[in-house]
């Protein structure tokens, strides 16, 4: 990465392989030497669909880290480990979520305001935490298993990610006891 004087930031990069259209580059980008007509060729696969988020793993991930969340709730002292957590589980499980139901699955943090419906951005702040406070974490913590619980029977269905119900119905006896059997529809 070169950084100049002034406001402009420019990657530079050197690739032996021809390069894979990665999305990002269809907000633009310029070849400075292109003698082989590579700047072309990736601009033709941008044009192409990309292919859908890989979620195999994404619904045993989510349960793991809500459940590690409720372990280290448990615990006096890590309150800031968690508030910090949960913010990187609301970027990185449900901001990716709401993405990869969208046109632009890689799009990431970039934009929200401009991408995403009112609702969906006022579900993910409702997630966040306003402080390392326990009573606030634990509401922050329930606030995204809820957005969780509603997303991923859209995952599967949209974007065929597995789910894995075992361990789902495990975590949530815990985080959520006396409440009905969870299933696929729940929710």
């Amino acid at each position: 990465i070169g950084f100049c004087d002034g406001p402009v930031k420019v990657d530079f990069f050197f690739q032996e392989a021809e390069p894979a259209a990665d999305p990002w580059l269809r907000d633009g980008f310029r070849a400075l030497v292109d003698r082989d007509g590579l700047a072309d060729r990736v601009r033709r696969a941008l044009a192409a669909e990309p292919p859908p988020p890989d979620l195999s793993d994404f619904d045993v991930h989510a349960w793991d880290w809500l459940w590690a969340m409720h372990l280290k709730l448990r615990r006096p002292g890590h309150e800031w480990l968690v508030y910090v957590e949960q913010v990187k589980f609301v970027e990185t499980m449900l901001l990716t979520a709401f993405n990869a139901l969208g046109p632009e699955p890689w799009r990431g943090v970039l934009r929200v305001d401009e991408r995403l419906p009112a609702a969906t951005r006022s579900e993910l702040v409702n997630a966040l935490p306003a402080r390392p406070e326990e009573a606030e974490l634990r509401r922050a913590l329930s606030a995204a298993v809820d957005s969780y619980l509603a997303l991923r029977p859209r995952l599967a269905a949209e974007r065929n990610m597995p789910l894995a119900e075992e361990v789902a119905q495990q975590v949530l006896g815990v985080l959520r006891p006396g409440r009905e059997r969870w299933t696929r529809s729940a929710r």
